[in-house]
């Protein structure tokens, strides 16, 4: 099986990779080219793709010969909020330019977020995936439009509404924590995380699903 990972030298892309590589599949992983590539560099089976998602002479050649797209590549929060355009022109026309070049057959596996559910710390849990989507920041607005205009392909995809993600290392704190005092927040380790993708691109009973 031939995957291609955006966002491949994040914390997240670099164990998902690993995972591929360690389970006998051909990965073409995808970052900009000043990332670092350090530590999936000399994985087997693994193809160092440097380029811009925005770009899609770029991607179109990242997307030859694929199988399952694992698409992680997104500006995240604090860095989102920042600059509204960058972050739709990464997060939006990105996914647009992944689905406009992959064959009719490639199964998109779309990292999305919870932060699609809108502020919701005064409803009762669970929040659950049905929940109606209702964007309050640049992030959540761009990853409700990536999983309507995933949804409008008509490709064969899963979207995964993930949690933040919780790496065990010593990292600067930002200036503001971005979480209010009244938001329940779950966590979810980047070793689930990894293992999540994984299995939602091994079982074709999880397509269509989110």
């Amino acid at each position: 099986m031939n995957i291609l990972v955006t966002g491949a030298a994040g914390r997240l892309g670099c164990r998902l990779v690993e995972l591929y590589s360690e389970n006998d599949c051909d990965v073409r992983a995808f970052d900009l080219p000043f990332v670092n590539w350090e530590y999936i560099e000399n994985m087997p089976r693994v193809e160092i793709f440097p380029g811009d998602i925005t770009d899609p002479s770029v991607v179109s050649q990242a997307c030859v010969d694929i199988d399952v797209v694992v698409h992680l590549a997104a500006i995240l929060p604090p860095n989102s909020e920042s600059n509204r355009d960058m972050t739709m022109r990464v997060n939006v026309e990105g996914t647009k330019n992944i689905l406009e070049n992959v064959e009719t057959e490639t199964v998109i596996i779309q990292a999305s977020s919870i932060s699609t559910y809108g502020i919701t710390h005064h409803e009762s849990p669970p929040i659950r995936e049905d929940h109606p989507l209702q964007s309050h920041n640049n992030y959540s607005e761009s990853k409700i439009e990536a999983e309507r205009l995933l949804k409008a392909s008509g490709l064969p995809h899963v979207t995964l509404r993930v949690a933040p993600i919780a790496v065990a290392d010593l990292l600067e704190l930002p200036d503001v924590v971005p979480y209010r005092a009244d938001q329940r927040v779950e966590f979810l380790d980047v070793e689930d995380a990894a293992h999540a993708f994984h299995l939602a691109s091994m079982k074709p009973e999880a397509v269509g699903k989110t």
